[in-house]
């Protein structure tokens, strides 16, 4: 069996020689200092930046990087500012017929209340739907609500709608803020 082991490799390239050892310098204190791979002085007398194994100097990196995580951070602050926190329909009102206002919640106990939209009772024309679900904001208001909850009389909201729900905020995306009584057509 022939091996290989005697014979020089002509595809990898020999060792080079090993350089000599740095010259030991004295700190002041009397002990001995011995660097190895420093980088040369530059002519200004400051030393050179450190650069990566493709010339980019190694904090280059660093500082792109923390510029992107900013850049996404203040997107998606920007997205749930928007998606959670703005309404999307500002002091909205509807005329309503309150059918339950009970507190609901696991975590987060906030005041909920169903209700159905007076101008779909009087339509004909289109199939009965169920009472929506809306969030109550305060307990004055949901107090106000129930008081009115079986008497069968028309109350005006006011809301605002907002595009999604968060848990503190109820669980429905119309978040009533007033009452009032209806107008009478």
């Amino acid at each position: 069996m022939l091996t290989d082991d005697d014979f020089e490799d002509y595809f990898v390239e020999p060792d080079p020689e090993p350089e000599s050892d740095p010259e030991p310098r004295q700190e002041a204190g009397g002990r001995r200092v011995i660097e190895f791979g420093e980088p040369s002085p530059r002519e200004d007398g400051r030393r050179e930046s450190h650069e990566d194994s493709h010339g980019r100097q190694s904090g280059c990196m660093s500082r792109w990087l923390l510029m992107i995580a900013a850049v996404v951070v203040v997107a998606l602050g920007g997205i749930g500012y928007f998606r959670y926190l703005s309404p999307c329909v500002d002091d909205a009102v509807m005329d309503v017929y309150v059918t339950g206002v009970q507190r609901r919640g696991v975590v987060f106990k906030t005041m909920e209340a169903d209700v159905v939209v007076a101008d779909r009772l009087v339509d004909t024309v289109s199939a009965y739907t169920h009472p929506v679900g809306v969030t109550v904001a305060d307990d004055m208001t949901a107090h106000r609500l129930q008081s009115v909850q079986s008497t069968g009389r028309a109350v005006r909201i006011r809301y605002r709608q907002y595009s999604a729900t968060l848990p503190w905020r109820g669980e429905s995306k119309i978040v009533v803020t007033g009452i009032e009584p209806a107008v009478a057509d």
